[in-house]
């Protein structure tokens, strides 16, 4: 164990495998679209902002570096799971409410 190391997890589920992103950071997107979420955080379901491709750099299980191109509810999950990892709940970017979270923005994916 390291101390001050700070480890950033999510398993994504591709349907036939469930896969490990270490430190995942959206680097791509493209296909801006407005949809509803709910979240077991939170009660009911709310309107916010989210993409239809996303590209992803992560580590992987065995501790080397990836990316990763996902599309539809696949990247729409990633996005709610990587805010909530940036701490972030997805009612702060409802209507404009989140203008700037300290972070550059990512770059356009090629859809």
């Amino acid at each position: 164990m390291k101390i001050g190391y700070k480890k950033r997890i999510i398993i994504v589920s591709a349907g036939f495998v469930d896969m490990i992103l270490i430190n995942p950071e959206i680097v791509g997107r493209s296909g801006e679209y407005e949809t509803e979420e709910g979240c077991l955080s939170l009660d009911g379901v709310r309107r916010c902002t989210r993409y239809q491709n996303i590209e992803v750099e992560y580590t992987d299980s065995s501790w080397k570096k990836q990316k990763l191109k996902l599309s539809g509810w696949p990247a729409q999950i990633c996005q709610h799971e990587i805010d909530h990892l940036n701490g972030h709940v997805y009612t702060e970017f409802m209507e404009g409410e989140l203008q700037d979270v300290g972070e550059a923005a990512p770059e356009e994916v090629e859809e």
